[in-house]
């Protein structure tokens, strides 16, 4: 086993979110584009809204990509190339592990032109302040890299200002549209 192979495999064991597959699946773009897949997800939502459907999926989607990558960096800094990242039945996959730049997140945004770039970057940023807290929660000697990482990667680019200093998204991820409210909420928030 290569050094790379077993730090996947020890964050795999943080949870589900943190797994991560080597081979097959279909490319995230293709995966977020599917007409199947968004219906698919409307009715385990129980809801006609698309648009709300699309937001829940690229929340899930960005956070099993956000996990194994903060995870990888936070506890055995590895910068894991997900740039080619894919979808399979078990969640995320590469084609291969190897060392590179995380994944583009403009083109995954891009894939849902029908739902606010503003809602999609939004759900960027709270599925990695998940990450990190995730793993500032099962790994504590790694907590502070992790931390660090979160702070960095949400001042830069289209995350940065898309949580506040409380981490409170500062847009909504439409959860409420099917009964939910989300940890991070910014309809519940108190000002």
């Amino acid at each position: 086993m290569t050094t790379i192979e077993a730090a996947v495999a020890d964050v795999a064991g943080i949870n589900a979110f943190f797994a991560l597959g080597v081979g097959g699946g279909l490319p995230l773009v293709e995966h977020l584009k599917s007409d199947a897949v968004i219906d698919a997800t409307a009715k385990r939502l129980l809801t006609l809204d698309r648009r709300v459907a699309a937001s829940i999926l690229f929340q899930g989607v960005l956070a099993r990509l956000w996990s194994p990558y903060v995870g990888l960096r936070a506890t055995h800094g590895v910068s894991l190339d997900l740039a080619d990242a894919r979808w399979s039945d078990d969640g995320v996959s590469v084609p291969e592990l190897r060392e590179g730049p995380r994944f583009p997140l403009g083109p995954l945004v891009a894939a849902l032109p029908w739902v606010s770039p503003q809602v999609l970057y939004g759900n960027a940023a709270s599925a990695l302040a998940g990450a990190v807290g995730a793993v500032a929660r099962a790994r504590p000697g790694s907590a502070s890299r992790a931390e660090a990482l979160g702070r960095e990667l949400l001042a830069e680019g289209p995350l940065a200002g898309r949580l506040d200093r409380r981490g409170v998204r500062r847009s909504c991820c439409l959860y409420y549209r099917v009964g939910g409210i989300c940890g991070d909420c910014v309809l519940t928030a108190v000002r």
